[in-house]
C-alpha cells in the first residue's frame, strides 16, 4: 500500500457545517482516524498510520493536524453524512 503524501492534507481540517471537496477527498483518512479512535490507539500511532508520516518530526503541528481531522471525522459520522444522503 502506498503511503499518502502528507502535503495532500491540510494543516487543519475544515470546520464549517457543509461537506467540502476536501472532506470528500479525505473519506478514507476520516475512516482510518475513526477506527483508530474507536480502538483506543494513541494519537501518534494513529497519525503515523493514517497520515503516513512520523509525528516525531513536529509533534505540535502533527497533533493539531490529527485533532482537527479527527474532530471533522466525528462530525462527518454524526452530522455531515446527512448531506450525502440528500
Amino acid at each position: 500500500m502506498n503511503k499518502p503524501d502528507t502535503t495532500e492534507f491540510w494543516q487543519s481540517a475544515p470546520a464549517g457545517n457543509e461537506i467540502t471537496q476536501y472532506d470528500r477527498r479525505c473519506f478514507k483518512l476520516y475512516l482510518a482516524l475513526l477506527k483508530a479512535d474507536n480502538a483506543g490507539e494513541p494519537w501518534d500511532e494513529a497519525y503515523r498510520f493514517a497520515f503516513g508520516a512520523d509525528p516525531e518530526e513536529d509533534k505540535t503541528r502533527c497533533k493539531t493536524q490529527y485533532d482537527t481531522h479527527l474532530r471533522r471525522a466525528l462530525w462527518m459520522s454524526t452530522d455531515g453524512y446527512r448531506q450525502l444522503v440528500r
